[in-house]
């Protein structure tokens, strides 16, 4: 057993009992984007509320902070340790901030992500503006309880990213906003470009049967466990860890393109291994889960883009696309390779290709910086928003739903979850190269065999848990700190082969 003393014992006992609330949350979460009917939505939101009610008074227990303030002066093991650790990072929400105004969040996320879905599908903001000002206004003020020491965007970036502050993503983004801005420029002006899918017509159908079945087939032999999981639609794919043995995904189907299922299955399935990886000892734990959303996303990125989009991996599906679509048949493999890797900007972030995604996610977190500021109006954003996306992309939305309405995140009251999508890839880039030291990646995915490369993922990342920080557990794995230089190399050397440039 990794724990010795009484007193952290007598503290994952109590802290069972949270995971166990947050768990059902998790569930009902699930079931509002999977299957919820819209009336449900208000009687949803009390549900909710209330079990964060039951949350919030099992971290408020006087009795629970003096457990964790018992054992400050003890010495204890790197796993206790990280178990108090991790709980006084989740305990900040609940120990500084007021009970109502944390319940009032969950109710009114549970509201405002009908109202987000509503508003979507008739791209019109207005619908969701006025649930957006109040959970903006929610976040202020949990932000302020917190506290932050130079900006008020820290005490949120730092929910999702440990020790993750304005300062260092604002030094990352100019650096790849000046990198990228370049490259792509280079690319789109380069001879062998084209931003047409040759071969691949928008008036082709792909069934949704064939699409449902590639993904159950890629997501099973990459390693995804069905018997701990489930894959279903939702209108935005993503992953829900109920516990090691329940981790579901969702993906969604494009008639149209049968790129948008493959690939956000992989990324989901990315995240599911992970969960599905980390060590049992763990379980109901404070050590349970992906250590961030950073670290995370490394995940789900690596296997999206460093597997999935790879020339390997496209040409080892390429029978079975071939089986499933009549027009891959007649494509090459470096027509069918270019049509998973085009780089051409575009407006929805899920759909963006490698090189233009960070810029994506480098207008949002300006935008959540300036939103959580006060210096900018939720009236706004959609002007906004499209001035932005001119200004790094070169395009502007022709509406609301392609626009300012693409993202559910800010529904949820996920201020400060973008930029882990960002260094997510950076991580990513940074663990593939290690891991191409130590193994022949190129071979194993041409031939199909994934195991290997879930296996090394296993004993370096998954099985950690939330042991380490990301710092710690990036200079664990690969012998130094987060470093964008491997991303960029990554992507300068792909693309430039592509384009030849």
């Amino acid at each position: 057993m990794f724990v010795q003393n009484k007193k952290i014992q007598d503290i994952l006992n109590y802290y069972r009992e949270i995971s166990y609330l947050q768990k059902i949350n998790s569930v009902l979460d699930y079931d509002l984007n999977v299957s919820m009917p819209p009336k449900g939505s208000e009687s949803r939101a009390s549900h909710a509320a209330y079990i964060e009610e039951l949350i919030v008074n099992k971290w408020k227990n006087p009795k629970f902070k003096e457990m964790i303030e018992d054992v400050q002066t003890l010495e204890l093991n790197e796993f206790e340790k990280a178990i108090v650790r991790n709980i006084e990072r989740q305990g900040k929400m609940y120990w500084r901030v007021p009970e109502q105004i944390i319940i009032n969040l969950k109710k009114e996320t549970s509201i405002a992500f009908v109202k987000w879905s509503e508003a979507k599908s008739k791209s019109d903001f207005s619908i969701f503006s006025d649930s957006l000002e109040r959970i903006i206004n929610l976040l202020i003020e949990i932000a302020d309880h917190i506290g932050y020491k130079a900006n008020r965007y820290d005490a949120l970036l730092d929910q999702y990213e440990p020790d993750l502050n304005f300062e260092m993503f604002n030094n990352i983004a100019q650096k790849l906003r000046t990198f990228l801005s370049d490259f792509v420029s280079e690319i789109v002006n380069s001879k062998n470009y084209s931003d047409v899918n040759s071969g691949f017509d928008t008036e082709v159908y792909y069934d949704f049967q064939d699409q449902k079945r590639l993904s159950e087939f890629v997501a099973y032999k990459l390693g995804y466990d069905f018997e701990s999981g489930r894959l279903d639609v939702s209108a935005h794919p993503f992953t829900s860890n109920l516990h090691r043995t329940d981790v579901r995904i969702t993906t969604r189907y494009d008639l149209r393109d049968f790129r948008e299922s493959l690939t956000s299955t992989i990324h989901e399935v990315g995240h599911a291994l992970y969960e599905q990886g980390i060590n049992p000892e763990f379980d109901d734990t404070p050590l349970e889960g992906g250590v961030s959303l950073g670290i995370h996303e490394s995940q789900s990125r690596f296997y999206e883009n460093q597997i999935g989009r790879s020339k390997f991996f496209i040409k080892y599906i390429r029978y079975l696309l071939n089986l499933l679509f009549n027009n891959v048949r007649n494509q090459s493999d470096e027509q069918l390779y270019r049509f998973f890797n085009q780089v051409r900007p575009s407006f929805i972030r899920t759909e963006a290709d490698e090189v233009t995604y960070n810029l994506h996610i480098i207008l949002r977190f300006e935008i959540e910086e300036l939103l959580i500021n006060k210096k900018i109006k939720v009236k706004d954003l959609p002007e906004i928003w499209n001035d932005k996306m001119h200004g790094l992309l070169g395009i502007r939305p022709k509406n609301d739903r392609e626009g300012v309405l693409q993202d559910v995140h800010w529904s949820y009251g996920y201020i400060g979850y973008f930029p882990t999508y960002s260094l997510g890839n950076l991580y990513s880039a940074q663990i593939a190269n290690k891991m191409k030291k130590e193994l022949d990646i190129e071979y194993l995915i041409s031939r199909g065999e994934f195991i290997e490369i879930l296996n090394w993922l296993r004993k370096n990342i998954h099985i950690h848990g939330s042991l380490y920080y990301p710092n710690e557990l990036i200079d664990r794995v690969t012998g130094e700190d987060l470093n964008p230089d491997y991303f960029i190399k990554y992507i300068q050397e792909k693309y430039s082969d592509i384009y030849q440039i």
